[in-house]
């Protein structure tokens, strides 16, 4: 009842037209094609929205590039993979669309003045530059497989990758820098026990004897590589407009009840990029390597997590 108490919209005739006459009879004058929706698969979703967070979160904060602390297993191979899609994407930006808000972004995130003419030949060019990665080993827990899993990943991304305890397993694959030292954490791990059983007289044991602080020094020396890695790499020292090294945004992985789209989106990857090593993770038991590995014990989180249930 109110729309027919309302007045109606006024009408004038005018004597002009927004279209020919010989339009309006035209047959080959038609709507517009029906735009096909482009439905992403689950995998790619994974793919795309968190690479593309993770480089304008990464651009925003003005931060030299991203640290990952690389264990050879699953969860930190997803995160690793979500990077390189981010430099897969950005390499496409740059080198294709002449995007140039995507350039002055890399240069200055890669260490570049804005006049530089340096330009990515391949995504692992700007991942070298802005991705750290680090295999934090321990000489009784970590095996030669997940640090030869660890450091092939490196290399495939291109990622500065740093091996904590070399175990004279080279990467074979070659992209990125490799670095290998026959130091591991045990040395920062004694440390930190002795002072913890100087001051308290307890002495903490490994979970199969009662516990372990190891994952916790993990993440101490993750910041501290992460807060110092562009200085020792020199970043900016050549930048006239900036010669700040600055600092690396650490990145962590953690997945439990997701472990089957986890996979999934893992053996999506393999094929999607053209990374077959990522089959071996998939296969791989699940371990945090937190403990000895002995003959008649051998870590593996998925039996650990049916315990609980």
């Amino acid at each position: 009842m109110q729309a027919i108490n309302q007045p109606s919209f006024e009408r004038i005739e005018v004597d002009i037209s927004l279209s020919d006459d010989a339009e309006d009879v035209d047959p080959s004058i038609a709507p517009t094609q029906e735009i096909e929706v482009k439905y992403h698969l689950p995998e790619e979703e994974i793919s795309l929205g968190p690479a593309c967070w993770m480089w304008d979160f990464l651009r925003r904060s003005r931060q030299a590039g991203f640290f990952l602390p690389l264990s050879g297993g699953v969860d930190s191979c997803a995160t690793a993979v979500i990077v390189h899609q981010m430099t897969r994407l950005v390499f496409k930006a740059v080198t294709e669309d002449k995007d140039p808000q995507a350039i002055s972004d890399m240069l200055r995130i890669v260490g570049e003045p804005s006049t530089s003419t340096w330009r990515p030949t391949c995504p692992q060019d700007i991942a070298t530059r802005m991705f750290h990665t680090t295999y934090m080993g321990m000489k009784e827990n970590s095996s030669p497989d997940t640090r030869k899993r660890a450091a092939d990943l490196a290399a495939t991304i291109g990622a500065y990758h740093i091996d904590l305890v070399s175990l004279g397993v080279p990467p074979s694959l070659g992209f990125g820098n490799i670095l290998t030292s026959n130091k591991d954490i045990d040395t920062v791990y004694h440390a930190l026990v002795t002072l913890f059983t100087t001051v308290t007289t307890f002495v903490p044991k490994y979970s199969m004897y009662g516990g372990t602080p190891a994952a916790r020094l993990r993440m101490v020396m993750a910041y501290l590589l992460a807060q110092l890695l562009p200085t020792v790499r020199q970043r900016n020292a050549k930048n006239p407009e900036n010669p700040n090294p600055g600092s690396l945004l650490v990145l962590g992985s953690a997945n439990v009840d997701e472990s089957l789209r986890l996979k999934r989106f893992i053996l999506w990857a393999d094929g999607s990029f053209d990374m077959p090593l990522l089959k071996s993770f998939v296969s791989a038991p699940p371990t945090a390597e937190l403990l000895p590995i002995t003959e008649a014990y051998v870590q593996d989180d998925g039996k650990s997590i049916c315990k609980l249930l």
